[in-house]
């Protein structure tokens, strides 16, 4: 291989995004770990990557959304109502198959309707899922009558507590759909369209893609994936509350964001929205390591998350200028 061509792989992989995120997760990483030796240990990290699992299995479903250009405030109120369901089927002493199919079925039922009224009602995505943030958890105090849920059987638990190889079972979980979601995502031609519905959503209805459908669809599989997300979070914590997963939604969009994908669409993957979502957490995971003050986490997951709307812009601009100048070389040349 030549010098020429060796550079220009290297800077290939370097002007990627995931790179960048990558290499700041190993950052963090090694001054943390040198500066506190508990930070790597086995345990700690063990116990970060369960805090993670959740996220993982919601950024799943919110990638594909985000870079075909849509968005969606409720799926943490979609989990939260798809595991009080759930875990209440489970109480009420129904198999703990039936219990996960009503979870998912739940979640899918509920991103259905957000994916009409989106796609179909042609609806601002934010106000419908705002609205609908709402509406599914005042569903779940109407459920829960305003009271946690506890008492599950232990087949119900053992979803979210069991252990393989002493690894639990969630980031078991967590990793069999970030695996599973990378690879359909860069191969399976339904999540493919992602990228051209959100980089030009007229030009993909010229090609013959059937937007609509589409953005409906991706709203169906982000409902299941929260359903999930819910059933593993009651199974995990053994109770569903009227709270549970409140403010979810901000984390998984702050991680997913950070790791590539545009609030505009047309970018993201998934291996990036998974460091991106470490990335998140692992601060808060030294912040507390150090004492901090548990008061400061919000407002650092606050400056997070305006950090990365600052950066997916500051890229936008830079790709608009690189659009531009190509378009003006071209010119140049015709003339």
């Amino acid at each position: 291989m030549s010098k020429t061509k060796l550079l220009d792989g290297v800077k290939k992989v370097t002007n990627q995004r995931e790179f960048f995120i990558i290499a700041l997760v190993a950052v963090v990483y090694i001054v943390a770990g040198s500066f506190n030796e508990n930070f790597l240990s086995k345990g700690n990290q063990l116990a970060l990557l369960m805090s993670v699992a959740t996220l993982l299995v919601l950024g799943v479903g919110v990638t594909p959304l985000m870079i075909a250009g849509c968005f969606d405030m409720s799926i943490a109120s979609i989990l939260a109502l798809s595991g009080g369901l759930a875990s209440s089927a489970a109480i009420s002493g129904w198999p703990t198959w039936a219990c996960i199919a009503l979870g998912l079925t739940a979640g899918a039922l509920m991103g259905a309707f957000n994916g009409f009224f989106v796609s179909y009602g042609e609806m601002p995505a934010f106000v419908v899922t705002l609205a609908t943030k709402n509406m599914f958890r005042g569903l779940l105090l109407a459920v829960t009558q305003g009271h946690s849920l506890v008492g599950f059987p232990a087949n119900y638990t053992a979803i979210g507590q069991s252990q393989i190889l002493g690894i639990q079972l969630p980031i078991l979980f967590a990793a069999f759909f970030v695996i599973i979601g990378a690879m359909l995502l860069k191969r399976l031609r339904f999540f493919r369209q992602c990228f051209f519905i959100g980089g030009n959503e007229k030009a993909a209805k010229l090609s013959g893609i059937r937007v609509k459908r589409t953005k409906f669809l991706l709203y169906v599989f982000l409902g299941i994936m929260a359903g999930f997300a819910g059933i593993i979070t009651t199974a995990r914590y053994g109770s569903c509350m009227t709270t549970t997963g409140e403010n979810m939604e901000l984390s998984v969009i702050t991680g997913t964001i950070i790791g590539g994908a545009s609030m505009s669409g047309g970018s993201g993957s998934i291996v990036g929205m998974f460091f991106g979502v470490l990335l998140m957490t692992s601060v808060t995971n030294i912040m507390n390591l150090f004492g901090a003050d548990i008061f400061w986490q919000t407002f650092i997951e606050g400056i997070a998350l305006f950090g990365a709307i600052c950066l997916d812009q500051v890229t936008k601009m830079n790709r608009n200028r690189s659009v531009r100048r190509e378009a003006e070389a071209l010119l140049r040349k015709q003339r």
